[in-house]
């Protein structure tokens, strides 16, 4: 599967507009491409620069990927390439090539994939949020600037972003680190864990079904740490403590602003 290109264009001018400022114009167009599915779920790597990516289970047998592209000029919008290409290690790699090898400020491009079956996927955007459903692999997503969510997938996810909340729900395993935003993390209900989560500026919840296991650790600088499971015990002050659901992975979760909760997944 080999650099698939424009299918369908749509040229649209988007002007921008401020009080004190008036950018220029900007071009909106289109790209898509439909390839058929592989006999095995794929695994799928993919990146772009200002947009928001989503990746989540189609229908039909076809691998759908659309871009939804902002340009400066017709010129630069026409330029733009948008390839679907799968490696021998099988990975399936998604990128956005800029004319001139470069993206030019306020230029960006958003990308959604559709798959009849997902694998593991792994995101990179610097700025815009990803969310990304239904993979039965690895999860690993990062953003600059944006708020992400995972549902459905049923494997470890990895997750980081300097500015957005996470919400990560049905996952085995978490590693979830924003700078600011809270942070909610729904293990499957056969899950044990572990959980690793990390705000500068956010609350964080936990909820945990009856195989959960390990010592969990809970920091806050402001605000207070609570545990209803009725699992774990519990020792420590208002603003630290640590429960221990027996042997399992040590998991952890901290945060500077926010309270700390640990709940059973019934509730919500």
């Amino acid at each position: 599967m080999k650099n698939v290109r424009v299918l369908a264009w749509a040229g649209v001018p988007l002007v921008l507009a401020g009080c004190a400022f008036t950018a220029p114009p900007m071009f909106k167009g289109v790209q898509s491409a439909t390839v058929k599915v592989l006999a095995t779920p794929p695994v799928f790597d993919i990146e772009t620069g200002n947009g928001a990516i989503t990746v989540a289970p189609g229908t039909g047998d076809s691998i759908v990927v659309v871009g939804t592209i902002r340009a400066t000029s017709q010129e630069r919008l026409d330029g733009v390439a948008i390839t679907t290409e799968q490696g021998e290690d099988g990975v399936i790699r998604v990128r956005v090539t800029w004319p001139g090898g470069k993206r030019e400020a306020n230029e960006g491009c958003a990308l959604d994939v559709q798959a009849p079956a997902l694998a593991g996927v792994r995101c990179k955007t610097s700025n815009g949020s990803i969310t990304v459903s239904g993979a039965s692999g690895d999860v690993d997503l990062k953003s600059s600037n944006g708020a992400v969510r995972v549902a459905g997938c049923t494997a470890g996810v990895v997750v980081d972003t300097s500015n957005g909340a996470i919400f990560v729900d049905g996952a085995r395993s978490a590693h979830a680190v924003t700078s600011n935003g809270k942070i909610e993390v729904r293990l499957a209900p056969t899950a044990s864990g572990p959980v690793i989560a990390d705000s500068s500026n956010g609350g964080i919840t936990l909820a945990v079904g009856s195989a959960f296991t390990g010592k969990v650790t809970c920091v806050t600088s402001n605000g207070a740490v609570k545990n209803t499971t009725g699992r774990g015990g519990g020792t420590g002050s208002k603003s630290k403590a640590a429960f221990d659901f027996g042997d399992g992975q040590p998991s952890s979760l901290d945060t500077s602003n926010g309270h700390i909760t640990i709940e059973g997944l019934g509730t919500k």
